[in-house]
């Protein structure tokens, strides 16, 4: 795949020296760790994504029925639904 793109980013002096030391031990340019870094990310966010997308398709019946029986006037008693919530919304996958 063919690189045409530019992406400008800021980082400390520190984060660069890092990156740079970084790349050159694994034998490639910042560009090229950048580039891989990045690419790694977009593909396990997708995935992440779909898992989420698929588990959620899955069982929003089972928890739409489920909450109907339950009383969210009890403020912490929503509080640890909503906190469930975010914690299944942000587990990363073990193996994408």
């Amino acid at each position: 795949m063919a690189r045409e793109e530019k992406i400008i980013i800021r980082v400390s002096e520190e984060m660069k020296t890092s990156f740079q030391s970084l790349a050159e031990s694994m034998g490639m340019t910042m560009s090229g760790l950048g580039a891989y870094v990045i690419g790694n990310f977009m593909k396990e966010e997708k995935y992440r994504r779909e898992m989420q997308s698929k588990l959620l398709e899955q069982i929003s019946p089972q928890m739409f029925n489920a909450m109907e029986h339950i009383n969210l006037d009890d403020p912490r008693l929503a509080k640890t639904i909503s906190e469930a919530f975010s914690h299944i919304a942000t587990q990363k996958p073990n193996n994408p």
